[in-house]
Protein backbone atom coordinates (compact mmCIF):
# COMPACT_ATOMS: atom_id res chain seq x y z
CA UNK A 1 0.00 0.00 0.00
CA UNK A 2 2.33 3.25 1.13
CA UNK A 3 5.97 2.94 0.55
CA UNK A 4 7.41 2.74 4.31
CA UNK A 5 9.04 0.53 6.42
CA UNK A 6 8.10 1.51 9.99
CA UNK A 7 6.30 -1.32 11.79
CA UNK A 8 3.81 0.80 13.70
CA UNK A 9 2.41 4.11 13.91
CA UNK A 10 1.62 6.89 16.49
CA UNK A 11 -2.63 7.25 16.19
CA UNK A 12 -2.89 10.74 15.04
CA UNK A 13 -4.35 13.11 17.96
CA UNK A 14 -7.36 13.67 15.67
CA UNK A 15 -8.53 9.82 16.28
CA UNK A 16 -7.48 9.57 19.66
CA UNK A 17 -11.30 9.61 21.04
CA UNK A 18 -13.34 6.86 22.60
CA UNK A 19 -14.35 4.62 21.85
CA UNK A 20 -11.78 4.04 18.97
CA UNK A 21 -8.35 4.74 20.16
CA UNK A 22 -6.98 5.11 23.49
CA UNK A 23 -3.87 8.20 24.11
CA UNK A 24 -0.63 6.98 22.62
CA UNK A 25 -2.52 4.43 20.96
CA UNK A 26 -0.43 2.65 17.86
CA UNK A 27 -1.83 1.21 14.82
CA UNK A 28 0.13 -1.41 12.60
CA UNK A 29 1.66 -1.03 9.31
CA UNK A 30 -0.33 -3.29 6.57
CA UNK A 31 1.84 -2.61 3.61
CA UNK A 32 1.32 -5.40 1.41
CA UNK A 33 -1.98 -6.66 3.22
CA UNK A 34 -5.01 -7.05 0.39
CA UNK A 35 -7.77 -4.06 0.84
CA UNK A 36 -10.56 -6.55 3.12
CA UNK A 37 -8.06 -7.74 5.36
CA UNK A 38 -6.64 -3.79 5.78
CA UNK A 39 -10.69 -3.26 6.85
CA UNK A 40 -11.07 -6.59 9.21
CA UNK A 41 -7.87 -4.92 11.01
CA UNK A 42 -8.21 -1.59 11.20
CA UNK A 43 -10.96 0.60 9.39
CA UNK A 44 -9.09 4.10 9.78
CA UNK A 45 -5.77 2.50 8.65
CA UNK A 46 -6.25 4.91 5.08
CA UNK A 47 -7.33 8.07 6.87
CA UNK A 48 -4.69 8.10 9.67
CA UNK A 49 -1.77 7.58 7.62
CA UNK A 50 -3.39 10.50 5.09
CA UNK A 51 -3.19 12.34 7.95
CA UNK A 52 0.20 11.73 9.37
CA UNK A 53 0.92 12.80 5.46
CA UNK A 54 2.43 9.08 4.42
CA UNK A 55 2.13 8.34 0.96
CA UNK A 56 -0.28 5.91 -0.13
CA UNK A 57 -0.73 4.16 -3.22
CA UNK A 58 -5.02 3.29 -2.72
CA UNK A 59 -6.99 6.18 -1.59
CA UNK A 60 -10.07 4.38 -0.79
CA UNK A 61 -11.87 7.37 -0.86
CA UNK A 62 -11.44 8.28 -4.64
CA UNK A 63 -13.28 5.22 -5.87
CA UNK A 64 -16.50 4.48 -3.23
CA UNK A 65 -17.83 2.56 -6.34
CA UNK A 66 -15.61 -0.58 -5.42
CA UNK A 67 -14.07 -0.02 -1.79
CA UNK A 68 -18.13 0.86 -0.18
CA UNK A 69 -19.15 -2.84 -1.34
CA UNK A 70 -16.09 -4.43 0.47
CA UNK A 71 -17.11 -2.35 3.51
CA UNK A 72 -20.66 -3.41 3.41
CA UNK A 73 -19.91 -7.00 3.10
CA UNK A 74 -17.89 -6.91 6.38
CA UNK A 75 -20.56 -5.23 8.13
CA UNK A 76 -23.21 -7.91 7.01
CA UNK A 77 -21.29 -10.27 8.29
CA UNK A 78 -20.45 -8.63 11.85
CA UNK A 79 -24.25 -7.66 12.13
CA UNK A 80 -25.15 -11.64 12.14
CA UNK A 81 -22.77 -11.97 15.01
CA UNK A 82 -23.86 -8.73 16.90
CA UNK A 83 -27.70 -9.79 16.40
CA UNK A 84 -27.25 -13.23 17.99
CA UNK A 85 -24.75 -11.37 20.68
CA UNK A 86 -27.48 -8.97 21.85
CA UNK A 87 -30.11 -11.49 21.04
CA UNK A 88 -28.49 -14.37 23.61
CA UNK A 89 -28.03 -11.30 25.92
CA UNK A 90 -23.94 -11.98 25.94
CA UNK A 91 -21.42 -9.61 27.57
CA UNK A 92 -17.75 -9.86 26.61
CA UNK A 93 -14.75 -8.14 24.75
CA UNK A 94 -15.59 -9.59 21.69
CA UNK A 95 -19.19 -8.23 21.59
CA UNK A 96 -17.62 -4.45 22.29
CA UNK A 97 -15.11 -4.98 19.58
CA UNK A 98 -17.13 -5.87 16.88
CA UNK A 99 -19.11 -2.69 18.27
CA UNK A 100 -16.27 -0.54 17.78
CA UNK A 101 -15.55 -2.18 14.47
CA UNK A 102 -19.05 -1.95 13.15
CA UNK A 103 -18.88 1.94 13.80
CA UNK A 104 -15.75 2.50 12.68
CA UNK A 105 -17.32 0.64 9.14
CA UNK A 106 -19.90 2.83 9.65
CA UNK A 107 -17.69 6.16 9.91
CA UNK A 108 -15.71 5.43 7.14
CA UNK A 109 -18.40 4.67 4.47
CA UNK A 110 -19.74 7.74 5.28
CA UNK A 111 -16.71 9.82 4.63
CA UNK A 112 -15.50 7.84 1.56
CA UNK A 113 -19.32 7.45 -0.19
CA UNK A 114 -18.58 11.28 -0.36
CA UNK A 115 -15.05 11.05 -1.66
CA UNK A 116 -13.47 12.13 1.84
CA UNK A 117 -10.92 10.81 4.09
CA UNK A 118 -11.93 10.70 8.12
CA UNK A 119 -9.50 13.27 9.05
CA UNK A 120 -11.02 13.56 12.74
CA UNK A 121 -12.77 10.95 15.11
CA UNK A 122 -13.17 14.20 17.42
CA UNK A 123 -17.14 15.30 18.00
CA UNK A 124 -16.29 18.97 16.99
CA UNK A 125 -14.12 17.86 14.44
CA UNK A 126 -16.57 15.39 12.34
CA UNK A 127 -18.36 17.83 10.25
CA UNK A 128 -20.87 15.24 9.45
CA UNK A 129 -23.58 17.48 8.91
CA UNK A 130 -21.30 19.24 5.69
CA UNK A 131 -21.39 15.88 4.16
CA UNK A 132 -23.64 15.22 1.49
CA UNK A 133 -24.66 12.28 0.71
CA UNK A 134 -25.92 11.47 4.50
CA UNK A 135 -28.96 9.58 6.38
CA UNK A 136 -31.49 11.86 8.18
CA UNK A 137 -30.29 12.98 11.51
CA UNK A 138 -27.01 11.10 10.86
CA UNK A 139 -24.96 13.21 13.23
CA UNK A 140 -27.22 13.04 16.22
CA UNK A 141 -27.96 9.53 15.42
CA UNK A 142 -24.22 9.00 15.22
CA UNK A 143 -23.63 10.97 18.49
CA UNK A 144 -25.71 8.77 20.32
CA UNK A 145 -23.97 5.42 19.40
CA UNK A 146 -20.43 6.89 19.84
CA UNK A 147 -21.73 7.84 23.18
CA UNK A 148 -23.23 4.32 24.10
CA UNK A 149 -21.81 1.89 21.65
CA UNK A 150 -22.64 -1.25 23.55
CA UNK A 151 -25.76 -0.68 24.32
CA UNK A 152 -28.94 -2.33 22.08
CA UNK A 153 -30.30 0.65 21.26
CA UNK A 154 -27.09 1.76 19.85
CA UNK A 155 -26.86 -1.79 17.81
CA UNK A 156 -30.51 -0.92 16.47
CA UNK A 157 -29.58 2.64 15.35
CA UNK A 158 -26.51 1.36 13.66
CA UNK A 159 -28.58 -1.22 12.02
CA UNK A 160 -30.55 1.43 10.87
CA UNK A 161 -27.89 4.51 9.96
CA UNK A 162 -26.25 1.58 7.56
CA UNK A 163 -29.62 -0.17 5.84
CA UNK A 164 -30.54 4.10 4.98
CA UNK A 165 -26.68 4.56 4.11
CA UNK A 166 -26.91 1.45 1.56
CA UNK A 167 -29.50 2.67 -0.25
CA UNK A 168 -29.13 6.09 -0.58
CA UNK A 169 -25.59 4.73 -1.91
CA UNK A 170 -27.11 2.72 -4.44
CA UNK A 171 -29.35 5.63 -5.33
CA UNK A 172 -26.39 8.00 -6.00
CA UNK A 173 -24.50 4.82 -7.97
CA UNK A 174 -27.61 4.54 -10.06
CA UNK A 175 -27.78 8.73 -10.83
CA UNK A 176 -23.99 8.65 -11.74
CA UNK A 177 -24.56 5.98 -14.27
CA UNK A 178 -27.57 6.95 -15.73
CA UNK A 179 -26.13 10.09 -16.25
CA UNK A 180 -22.63 8.48 -17.39
CA UNK A 181 -24.54 6.62 -20.19
CA UNK A 182 -26.31 9.75 -21.13
CA UNK A 183 -23.55 11.41 -22.04
CA UNK A 184 -22.00 8.70 -23.94
CA UNK A 185 -24.53 7.72 -25.59
CA UNK A 186 -24.48 9.20 -29.46
CA UNK A 187 -27.24 11.52 -30.63
CA UNK A 188 -28.83 10.27 -33.39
Amino acid sequence: MQKNNRNEYLVPKSFLCSPFFKEDGLFSNYNGIDFEEILKKEPFYFDMLHVLGEELNETPWMNPERTIPTVMKQWTKIMTSLHKAFTNREKGLQKEENMIHSISLFVISLYWANHKPVSSLLPAEMMISQLPLKPANCEERLSFIINKPFGYHSFIQLQQLFSEFEKMFSKSLAIKRFNHSKRITPIE
